[in-house]
């Protein structure tokens, strides 16, 4: 059995994220399984880097599988770019260890949020930011407010119920907010891990800050005193992508570079 490595790109608009659901096959990893499975002959069993949520993007998004088959990479990889849905684009293909597992050896995980501020919300970002009226906000206090979330914690104030981690201390390496244009603003964070909602907790408290509707001293106290019975700004999932996942012994990103300047957030594209 080969052992297969591969990035995977999509839009999380009308999905119900990636895992596997009963009686749905609108997930990720069921359309891949079965995508893969008819191409190579092979029962496929695809593991996943993160679990994304319904609605939630992902630009690099880590999979792995075994198959028995034959095909050449660059052969899979058309296949797939040809019968998969359009909004789901593989990215790399690559062969990997034996013992290659996308939720082992983690060393980072890179998410991007995009919120924007407009009085009358384009049509065509519905689906890929988060869009709320314009309002008097403090960029130097939001990024106060993020730093503040940077180092080892216990993030259990900043998770939901409902996700399988009973240890929730996890290390953020850093927390970055920037105004990318007039009313777009870009909350880019990398940590070892993410609890539940997470993220989009991070990013919705960090917003009230800079808005004024909280202190940095309650933001403190979350940290100081984790429990899930604040009352907490968890933002929708449109804006959150899966940027980059990062391992101790293996690149999946090989002929890669992930390139700014395409979209709002970074995209992953071939070295030339």
């Amino acid at each position: 059995m080969r052992r297969v490595v591969c990035v995977v790109e999509y839009k999380g608009t009308g999905y119900n994220g990636w895992q596997r659901q009963k009686n749905t096959g609108s997930t990720f990893q069921e359309i891949l399984e079965r995508t893969l499975s008819r191409i190579t002959g092979d029962r496929v069993t695809i593991e996943a880097s993160s679990r994304t949520d319904a609605g939630v993007h992902a630009v690099g998004q880590v999979v792995a599988f075994s198959v028995s088959s034959q095909l050449s990479l660059s052969v899979l990889k058309r296949a797939l770019n040809a019968c998969l849905p359009q909004e789901i684009r593989i990215r790399n293909l690559l062969e990997a260890p034996q013992d290659f597992h996308p939720r082992r050896g983690v060393k980072y995980k890179h998410y991007v949020y995009l919120l924007a501020l407009v009085h009358s919300v384009p049509p065509f970002w519905n689906d890929f930011v988060f869009c709320v009226r314009k309002r008097v906000f403090d960029l130097a206090l939001l990024q106060e407010a993020a730093n503040l979330l940077v180092g080892y914690h216990d993030f259990t104030s900043f998770s939901a119920a409902g996700g399988d981690d009973y240890f929730c201390w996890r290390t953020i390496f850093s927390f970055k907010v920037e105004e990318k244009s007039k009313g777009l603003l870009r909350f880019d964070v990398v940590g070892d891990g993410f609890l539940y909602k997470m993220v989009r907790i991070m990013v919705g408290e960090i917003w009230r800050v800079g808005t004024g509707e909280k202190s940095l001293a309650a933001l403190q106290e979350m940290l100081n005193k984790p429990s899930r019975v604040y009352h907490r700004f968890c933002m929708p999932p449109q804006g959150l992508y899966l940027v980059e996942v990062g391992y101790e012994a293996f690149n999946p990103y090989q002929g890669l570079v992930l390139r700014e300047g395409l979209a709002p957030f970074p995209l992953w594209v071939e070295e030339h």
